[in-house]
């Protein structure tokens, strides 16, 4: 599909949600789905989770907004209890689409890109732990930046993993309400970086992430005066999607936002 055409369907699914209607990944992958939040009714509760749907905390106050199906989350974080419903010592996959809402078209103050986190999962064991994020760091070089999932470790002795998404991740051009889709996988051993179903960038881990997830949280602060970022459709598997089917899952959502109400 052209690149024209991919930007301007996700443009119009910012301008037109489409209220309704249904992520694919239910006809896609019904029986791998743990965890789906959407937003849609305007709370942070999950439609489905395998352990506890709704969130042990909000920092913030939460904002909605129009998104890929109906309503995104727009400032505020929610926070999660992993059990059940997110184990990265086990084969695994997150998807969330984001978009930016604020973000600069020209090289600000400082000649940096913003950055945003937009999902962060913990878990410890017994003399460590790991932080998994989904997202992009700040302060690269304006027009260099590229998103980015990454592992650090407690102690941080260790050396975080970084998995770079270059080309389709880059970030420059990236135009306000314009949405992306972001994909991780994780092995034993690995993770991976996919940004609108293209082919994945892989790492290896340091250390595994072998002890239990305890929690995990979705959104960005959006703070008054700062670079925000729109989240929307996370969705954690109990699978590592292949290359071809987080492809398959990107095509279906823009057909799905472009159909008729």
């Amino acid at each position: 599909m052209n690149r024209n055409l991919l930007s301007g369907l996700l443009a119009l699914a910012a301008l037109f949600p489409a209220a309704g209607q249904e992520n694919p990944v239910y006809k896609l992958f019904p029986s791998d789905i743990r965890f789906h939040l959407s937003f849609n009714d305007g709370t942070c509760s999950a439609e489905m989770a395998g352990g506890k749907a709704e969130p042990t905390r909000l920092l913030g106050t939460p904002v909605y907004d129009k998104g890929l199906f109906g309503k995104c989350l727009a400032a505020g974080q929610a926070v999660f209890d992993a059990k059940d419903n997110l184990d990265l010592s086990m084969p695994g996959t997150v998807i969330l689409w984001v978009a930016p809402a604020n973000w600069p078209s020209e090289k600000p103050a400082d000649g940096k890109e913003p950055g945003f986190g937009a999902f962060y999962a913990h878990g410890s064991g017994k003399g460590y732990g790991y932080d998994f994020i989904v997202g992009k760091m700040g302060g690269q070089p304006w027009g260099a930046g590229h998103m980015n999932t990454y592992v650090q470790y407690q102690p941080s002795a260790i050396k975080h993993v970084n998995c770079v998404m270059y080309d389709r991740g880059r970030v420059s051009g990236w135009k306000n309400g314009e949405w992306r889709m972001l994909a991780s996988t994780w092995k034993p051993g690995t993770f991976t970086n996919s940004v609108n179903g293209s082919k994945s960038a892989v790492s290896t881990l340091k250390v595994l992430m072998s002890s239990p997830t305890q929690l995990f949280r979705i959104g960005t602060s959006g703070k008054e005066g700062t670079w925000r970022i729109r989240v929307d459709e996370l969705v954690i598997l109990n699978r590592a999607l292949t290359d071809e089917e987080l492809k398959k899952l990107y095509d279906e959502t823009l057909k799905a936002v472009a159909e008729p109400k």
